[in-house]
């Protein structure tokens, strides 16, 4: 157990996928819920957690 730090900034491809340390997903369940508005401003607090701007807590 414990706590491993990699890097927000960095990115992960397995196969045709990619990963990022921050994300969020929208499916045929929830695309219906989510507003162009919702995601603008989950991609600005995005940004802000991976430049270091939004401190994220471990605990």
């Amino acid at each position: 157990g414990g706590i491993e730090m990699f890097g927000l900034d960095r990115t992960a491809t397995i196969g045709d996928v990619t990963y990022s340390g921050v994300g969020y997903a929208v499916d045929k369940y929830n695309v219906d819920l989510v507003s162009a508005e919702m995601i603008t401003k989950v991609e600005e607090a995005k940004e802000n957690i991976v430049k270091g701007r939004i401190s994220i807590p471990t605990e």
